[in-house]
């Protein structure tokens, strides 16, 4: 799935030339203008996923459920990054993060803390507004 529009509204090109006495400059250039940057899941599973181990309590990412997994690679033609799922809902964007956290900590204050911090990230990086977060608790590692 890439998020975003790669097609151009425009495409245009330019020839210019300049002649003066015995100098010839000839100028040709083309371009494409007005379209939105596709930014592809990969890229905002990567952002996600460095957002939230920057947070107090994650020991590790999860993995998503296997049938998730699977279905991400039969759809996307890879393998999703380990415990991060980026999807689209009413042109905002859904993520599901995968986490496995320290044993003796507050869960509730962890998932809280890794939603602001996700959500700040990915809407600072892309312009794009995040409609929710889900956080899964995968597992408690003891140290």
């Amino acid at each position: 799935c890439v998020i975003g529009n790669s097609t151009p509204k425009m495409i245009y090109g330019v020839n210019v030339n300049l002649r003066y006495r015995d100098f010839d400059l000839t100028v040709v250039g083309t371009g494409r203008a007005f379209y939105d940057l596709a930014l592809t899941n990969d890229y905002f599973s990567g952002l996600v996923e460095q957002a939230a181990k920057q947070c107090y309590g994650i020991a590790a990412m999860g993995q998503a459920p296997a049938e998730s997994v699977v279905r991400s690679a039969l759809r996307t033609g890879s393998l999703p990054p380990k415990g991060v799922t980026v999807t689209q809902e009413g042109g905002k964007l859904v993520i599901a993060l995968h986490i496995k956290v320290g044993f003796g900590l507050n869960i509730s204050t962890i998932t809280q803390s890794i939603t602001h911090r996700v959500k700040d990230e990915v809407e600072l990086a892309t312009g794009l507004k995040v409609a929710r977060i889900d956080v899964y608790v995968d597992d408690v590692i003891a140290d």
